[in-house]
């Protein structure tokens, strides 16, 4: 009898920790699943996407790199050496390399258009030194002023004479009136530059200073021309320019 009744109470007793038991973990997992849900409440604004990856700050210009440039072998082998073949260069491929830079690339036999079309913004080969002042011959295509895109100053032009030529400067606009009145061009500097009759001609020199310019100084910058022969040849080019102006 007493047996029976011990049997019975230590079963009673299991039944009572399984009950137990499962009230425990009914709770544990009622609890997780309550956290859970407060914490994806929680973060539900701070879901990382790619939009948060890309800082929207960056331009597309800055993710993109432009047009590929197709090289030869030759090329691959000039700018990239033997150990890395490549078919194409891009704007990311001039970052990565230090050797490769503007210069590099004309020597290397690709056209300047092909580089421009690649990186459009001069300022942008510039900000990477991966092109200066002496790659100025080069850079037709951006057609960059000295003053605002490569930071000359009105001295550089002397000091970088043979690498800022005047057509570098009619082929961004930069006119002699633009020179004396915004960057302090000056009858000194115009002597060191040597420039030629025509370069100044081309820079559409006006009559006015033509006319009150010392004659000392006049033949110092002209030469032995006289002052009525380029006069005349002034008025003509600059009547040709208003008409072209005109036209446009």
């Amino acid at each position: 009898m007493g047996n029976k009744q011990n049997s019975a109470q230590r079963r009673d007793a299991k039944f009572t920790n399984i009950n137990i038991n499962n009230n425990n973990s009914s709770r544990l997992i009622t609890d997780s699943n309550n956290n859970n849900h407060a914490n994806n409440n929680n973060n539900s604004g701070n879901v990382t996407t790619t939009s948060n990856i890309i800082n929207p700050s960056l331009s597309t210009h800055s993710l993109e790199y432009y047009y590929p440039i197709r090289l030869s072998s030759e090329q691959s082998l000039a700018l990239f050496g033997m150990w890395e073949v490549k078919t194409t260069l891009t704007w990311k491929d001039v970052l990565r390399f230090p050797n490769i830079n503007l210069g590099s690339c004309i020597s290397c036999g690709i056209d300047n258009m092909k580089l421009c079309r690649m990186q459009p913004d001069i300022k942008e080969w510039i900000r990477f030194e991966k092109a200066g002042i002496k790659d100025c011959m080069h850079m037709s295509p951006w057609k960059p002023n000295p003053f605002t895109d490569l930071g000359c100053s009105i001295g550089d032009l002397v000091v970088y004479r043979k690498y800022l030529q005047p057509k570098i400067l009619t082929a961004c606009g930069v006119s002699f009136t633009t020179l004396k009145a915004r960057y302090g061009l000056t009858e000194e500097l115009m002597i060191l530059l040597r420039y030629t009759l025509d370069d100044w001609l081309d820079l559409e020199i006006t009559e006015e200073y033509l006319a009150q310019i010392p004659q000392d100084q006049f033949n110092q910058i002209f030469g032995k021309v006289a002052r009525s022969e380029i006069l005349e040849l002034a008025k003509r080019r600059n009547h040709q320019y208003s008409l072209l102006v005109d036209d446009l």
